[in-house]
């Protein structure tokens, strides 16, 4: 039998599995890594309340020898991100980023630089008032197209270069905020990534265009 392994992950989808258990899909330093929680769902048992979407939490789990699913033995929540199902653009922003995640990353293969880029965009978006979700989605997006090693160059473009670098800092500290830019170039990033990511073959969740500025 295998011994127990610790990750912190974010809670990315959660799926009821058969009559009682339930099913979470998750990235981690460790890449995408799905978990099964047996008994989760039991009727007047609380066995993981630590799990739901968003949160990142700390799972104990046994790994699966002849499967991706994970059995998990103990959760706990780490950050509840309780503030983004409070305003809808800000849940509406965290979910397309966790679909574009799960659509565009492999099972157990490690992309650090992606989990810090969601971990910060989650703490951008787990604010009390309003804040602008475009920047911070596409910022975490640049960060998916410069780790699966996507991203242009822009050699002959040392502006955009420029650009793209400062876009890049920001996805990965929210301490550094995002560019001024007005939402006719926003607007214009976001046209432009969609047809570079479709033109790559990259999976574009739906209502891209109604992440808000």
């Amino acid at each position: 039998m295998s011994e127990l392994s610790t990750v912190e992950a974010h809670v990315l989808r959660k799926t009821p599995y058969s009559e009682s258990s339930l099913v979470i899909a998750t990235l981690s330093d460790n890449g995408q890594q799905h978990f099964i929680l047996r008994g989760a769902l039991q009727t007047g048992k609380r066995r993981f309340p630590a799990v739901d979407l968003f949160r990142l939490i700390r799972v104990v789990y046994r790994p699966a020898a002849r499967s991706d699913l994970h059995t998990v033995r103990e959760a706990e929540c780490l950050d509840p991100y309780s503030h983004i199902p409070r305003h809808a653009a800000h849940y509406q922003a965290a979910g397309w980023l966790s679909r574009l995640v799960l659509d565009n990353s492999g099972l157990e293969d490690p992309m650090p630089q992606l989990h810090a880029a969601l971990t910060a965009a989650f703490r951008r978006l787990n604010t009390a008032t309003p804040a602008a979700c475009l920047p911070v989605v596409l910022g975490t997006t640049f960060i998916l197209l410069q780790e699966s090693g996507n991203l242009p160059g822009f050699d002959d473009q040392p502006e955009i270069r420029r650009q793209v670098e400062q876009m890049r800092e920001c996805a990965v500290d929210p301490a550094v905020a995002y560019p001024s830019y007005n939402a006719a170039v926003w607007s214009q990033l976001r046209d432009w990534m969609q047809m570079f990511l479709l033109q790559h073959n990259f999976k574009v969740p739906r209502n891209f265009d109604r992440i808000e500025l």
